[in-house]
């Protein structure tokens, strides 16, 4: 086990300094222990498991597919050794529907995309209602419904998206670590579904979410230019739908702030700049 310890603190110390050499060496224990595990060793889905989230890792950082294809061998192989009724089963099913999704970003193949849906309808019914990570795997289903709805339109898939959120969301009330994330999330589906069907009720309430959201995103929280970019844009389309100045006045105070928040060089200020000069053309022509 000590092989698989030391990997493990690297793995997190690279989570927190973000150095690559970290995630490597990681990676190296890793392959060590799993080489000196026969196919019948105890540990042996553990030891896949955390080879297979190192590479991930990495394929994150570095965007080789290489990577992302043996760490999904890896999960595929784990998830072998953890038959139904094994306790960590449901692990490996949502490390495989991840990676499956990030192949899907990858190539566009939406066999992968339908994959990672069913592998994530499979985790909830593993999932028992009390369970602490069950609000993950709604998110998640969620996530690839949102994403085949981009793809193809397809309403039903947008309507199951919004379903799941409102599930996720009731298992992360106020004061929960992820609430802001899921308000975020619920109100994207939601800002969607107006574009698709018109009704302001939908964007109405994306706005009020997305409202709570950024009074739980204090200066220098991860989630707040996100947010207010957001809601800036939820505004907009109010604007848009009714005329009302107001939104849009809010828009561009809100857009002004995240530029603020993503100065020279940060990799979103140019679309923060366009972003602004749109609202600031919509107010020049209404004036």
């Amino acid at each position: 086990m000590s092989l698989n310890n030391l990997a493990e603190c690297l793995r997190e110390s690279f989570g927190l300094l973000r150095e690559l050499s970290d995630l490597e060496e990681a990676i190296t224990l890793h392959q060590q222990a799993l080489d000196l595990q026969n196919v019948d060793h105890p540990q042996r889905s553990m030891s896949l498991n955390n080879l297979a989230a190192c590479l991930g890792d990495r394929f994150k950082s570095k965007g080789l597919p290489v990577d992302l294809e043996e760490s999904i061998a890896l999960h595929q192989q784990a998830l072998e050794l953890r038959p139904a009724g094994h306790p960590d089963r449901y692990m490996s099913i949502s490390n495989l529907a991840e990676c499956h999704r990030d192949r899907f970003s990858l190539h566009g193949t939406l066999s992968d995309l339908d994959r990672a849906i069913e592998l994530n309808q499979q985790a909830l019914k593993v999932y028992s209602r009390s369970h602490a990570y069950l609000f993950v795997s709604l998110g998640n289903l969620a996530a690839c419904f949102g994403d085949r709805f981009k793809l193809q339109g397809s309403s039903a898939d947008l309507e199951s998206a919004i379903d799941l959120h409102q599930q996720a969301l009731e298992l992360c009330p106020g004061g929960h670590l992820h609430h802001s994330m899921t308000l975020n999330n619920l109100a994207e589906c939601l800002r969607d579904r107006f574009h698709l069907h018109g009704t302001l009720a939908d964007i109405d309430l994306a706005i009020k979410l997305l409202h709570d959201a950024s009074k739980l995103c204090h200066p220098g929280h991860p989630y707040r230019p996100m947010t207010f970019n957001n809601l800036a844009g939820c505004l907009r389309d109010r604007f848009n739908a009714q005329g009302a100045s107001g939104h849009l006045e809010e828009a561009i105070c809100l857009h002004q702030q995240v530029l603020n928040l993503h100065p020279m060089g940060h990799p979103y200020q140019s679309m923060t700049l366009n972003n602004l000069a749109i609202c600031l053309g919509d107010r020049f022509r209404v004036q």
